[in-house]
């Protein structure tokens, strides 16, 4: 029995699906709108065959014969392309027939399913696809990758990003113990020119460069000793990008960068708290920093986006062209998605 024979089945209802619409599967076509799909021109060119009451033109040869060899390749049957003329005229009445079968087999329910979901697939190839698939500039890229920082920043987590990331030790001098600057609810501890006298003499006693962390801690602890305005912060790990520099302030953050290897030491740096001197530590190389190198990751998250996209903008179009009503109160309660 026919209903025994899950291939042919499959084959018949995908034929029916690209005979309903033949402009739809030509190679070459930009189709942009449903319109388009519903309202294609009609076969040209002399007609080469007859099957029934349907006229095969000159011109469907080679979108039919393209689906005759997609269709074997998917039953793991000899899919060589034609040599001759002839050889491309037999292939591509194979759909045709194998449609023409399959049109018995239209009152199933379960066929009828397959030919919506084809039918689904193939506006989505020929709608979706040409507009996720439209050239990309370097400036559309740059967006990808600096969203994709900012989710690694929020989430510390992505599929691709990988962010360079360098050590630092701070010592702090602020104008009060809270590092906040003064305004007229709050007094300084220090003046600007006292606080700053701490820092440079602190930076005095550290020179250029510390090699060893310890002892740029040890100086910074006994620079802090009974000092209200002086606190001492390591940070394990800072992004490079001034988009991953947490807590640190975006000044500090652009000088520590600045810093030229591991135990460089920064001149007295002010900021809206006070003033700092910052060591630089261990460095490690960051992946796919830059569109450079992260230019195929990048077009793949961008082709996704534009599908993505000009999917919801499609549906909206359709729900509000066809007048869609939808009654989610309606719904058992309790009922999950598959």
């Amino acid at each position: 029995m026919i209903r025994s024979r899950p291939h042919t089945l499959r084959a018949g209802v995908l034929c029916l699906v690209v005979l309903a619409a033949p402009a739809a599967c030509r190679p070459g076509v930009g189709t942009v709108s449903t319109n388009e799909i519903l309202h294609a021109a009609e076969p040209d060119g002399p007609i080469v065959a007859r099957i029934g009451a349907r006229e095969i033109h000159a011109d469907e040869i080679g979108p039919l014969a393209a689906v005759a060899l997609e269709l074997r390749r998917e039953l793991g049957l000899s899919a060589n392309a034609p040599t001759s003329a002839g050889e491309a005229l037999a292939l591509a009445l194979e759909p045709v027939v194998l449609a023409a079968t399959g049109a018995d087999l239209v009152d199933d329910p379960a066929v009828r399913e397959q030919a919506r979901r084809l039918l689904a697939r193939l506006f989505l190839t020929r709608v979706i696809e040409p507009r996720a698939d439209r050239p990309a500039t370097p400036e559309d890229l740059a967006g990808v990758l600096d969203a994709e920082i900012r989710r690694y920043a929020a989430s510390a987590s992505s599929d691709f990003f990988e962010p360079s990331l360098v050590c630092a030790a701070v010592l702090f001098v602020g104008l009060r113990p809270d590092l906040l600057a003064p305004s007229g609810k709050r007094a300084a501890r220090l003046t600007p020119e006292d606080a700053r006298a701490v820092a440079e003499d602190f930076r005095r006693r550290c020179g250029e460069r510390v090699l060893d962390l310890d002892r740029f801690l040890s100086l910074a602890r006994a620079a802090a000793s009974d000092h209200p305005t002086v606190r001492l912060e390591e940070f394990p790990l800072i992004g490079v990008d001034p988009l991953l520099a947490g807590k640190l302030h975006p000044e500090l953050h652009r000088v520590l960068i600045g810093l030229d290897g591991n135990g460089a030491v920064s001149p007295v740096v002010a900021f809206e708290g006070g003033f700092a001197v910052i060591r630089r530590g261990a460095f490690r190389a960051g992946h796919h920093e830059t569109v450079e190198t992260a230019r195929e990751h990048l077009l793949q998250k961008l082709r996704h986006q534009r599908r993505a996209a000009a999917l919801r903008q499609a549906l909206d179009e359709l729900r509000a062209a066809r007048g869609v009503a939808t009654y989610p109160e309606r719904l058992p309660k309790g009922e999950a998605s598959p």
